[in-house]
């Protein structure tokens, strides 16, 4: 007779906190400005009649990464033009930081009351490219609420706190 196995994991009350779960459906687009710059200028009729041009519902919905700030001087009219002609991505940013920007905006709109007093597994071994920055506000986040905190996986973690007992 075969002895039963018990899943001591799934009866530890354990809660994951995946970072990978927040990353952006469609991943990340980029929005180039160098289309925009009209013999390496950015001058208002052309930028508002190009962007008028563009079919921009591919960043509908989505993470937009604006690049190429770095070559040009740009104007300040035009970030906000350009807010406007994407208003309906799901995040805009610029440059290399833009995911981190975006995981910031996402942790700090997280409704984080299921993890109150849990044992929660901030979960390691990403399939994308989560920045080192999420984990680290994931985890401020999560201190504030959980009663112990985790990195890794269920089998291999890393403890990295856990609350004093209440009433001690």
């Amino acid at each position: 007779m075969a002895e039963e196995i018990i899943n001591r994991i799934a009866q530890s009350n354990l809660m994951v906190f995946d970072l990978e779960e927040l990353w952006p459906v469609g991943g990340l687009q980029v929005f180039a400005l160098s289309p925009l710059a009209t013999d390496g200028l950015f001058r208002e009729k052309a930028v508002r009649q190009s962007l008028d041009d563009m079919d921009l519902s591919a960043y509908a919905g989505q993470v937009v990464c604006i690049e190429g700030a770095q070559d040009y001087i740009v104007p300040q009219w035009l970030w906000p033009m350009l807010s406007h002609a994407l208003a309906h991505a799901k995040f805009i940013g610029e440059g290399a930081d833009v995911m981190s920007q975006y995981y910031t905006h996402a942790l700090q709109a997280m409704e984080l009351s299921p993890y109150q007093d849990k044992k929660v597994l901030l979960k390691g071994c990403a399939a994308v490219a989560v920045p080192p920055s999420a984990y680290l506000q994931a985890a401020a986040q999560l201190e504030g609420v959980a009663s112990k905190l985790m990195y890794g996986e269920a089998c291999s973690n890393v403890p990295i706190f856990k609350a004093l007992a209440k009433g001690k």
